[in-house]
This record gives structure tokens, C-alpha cells and sequence, in this order.
């Protein structure tokens, strides 16, 4: 039940954002409730998400590093990569993009570390990252 919670939150973001948060804080209590790591992660990326919609940098970037500390902590591999990511997308839409090259590289060599379809969501990123530079063939071999 908790994980559709945090589906449902992922699911209507930027739509209905006020609902989305609803869900992911009911989530995040939830799961600390029975210490469901995983799912907390996961809520919190979602809540993450839903700030970036919102234009809340500073608070997309906390839940994005609240998810990734938990995720280190509890050894949750594929969902730190997802942190990684998700901070590289709030440096991407602050058009902060040196720093999303950097969070968008470090996913890509944690996810090869654990498989290849772990790292293709980092090098899609990069695509859009040096498109936004200006940079079409980089932007094309990352894609």
C-alpha cells in the first residue's frame, strides 16, 4: 500500500502538486513509521520532483539529498543512483549545469557499477544537459 502511495505522488506531480506532496509526506511518515528505507527514498524523490515543478529549488535539492543519505546508509545502490540523478535534475532546470554534468557523471559510474540499464537515465540526462550548452554532437553521443 505505501509504495502506490509513493506511485500515485510520482504519477500526478506536476498536474496536481498539492496532492502530490500530500501523498509523498503521508508516504515518508509512513514509512519511517515501519522503516521501510526503500520506499522512503523513493517518496522523497518524489517530493523532490514535485518542488522542481514548483520552481522550490533549495527544497528539491533537500529531498533529493535527504533520499541520497538514506540510500547511502542502508547500502539501497540502484536507488542512490536515482538520487544522483535527481540532483542533477534540479541543477539542470537552475541552469546550474557544471554541477548537474558532475551528479549526472557520478550516476552513470554507480549504475555501470551495478548494470548498464542503471546508467542510461545519466546519459540521457547529459544529452539534454549539453544540448542546453550547445553542444549537438555531445549532446547526440550522449543521447
Amino acid at each position: 500500500m505505501i509504495n502506490a502511495i509513493t506511485e500515485e505522488s510520482e504519477r500526478i506531480g506536476f498536474a496536481q502538486s498539492e496532492r502530490s506532496q500530500l501523498l509523498a509526506r503521508t508516504s515518508i511518515q509512513l514509512s519511517d513509521k515501519i522503516e521501510f528505507a526503500p520506499n522512503k527514498v523513493k517518496a522523497y524523490l518524489a517530493m523532490s520532483k514535485v518542488k522542481i515543478y514548483l520552481n522550490d529549488y533549495d527544497s528539491a535539492m533537500y529531498y533529493a539529498k535527504t533520499a541520497e543519505k538514506i540510500a547511502v546508509q542502508k547500502s539501497l545502490k540502484t536507488l542512490n543512483v536515482r538520487c544522483l540523478e535527481a540532483k542533477g535534475n534540479v541543477f539542470a532546470y537552475q541552469e546550474k549545469y557544471e554541477e548537474a554534468t558532475k551528479s549526472y557523471f557520478d550516476a552513470i559510474k554507480k549504475g555501470g557499477e551495478i548494470s548498464e540499464k542503471e546508467s542510461i537515465r545519466g546519459y540521457a540526462s547529459l544529452g539534454y544537459v549539453f544540448k542546453k550548452l550547445g553542444n549537438t554532437k555531445r549532446s547526440r553521443d550522449y543521447c
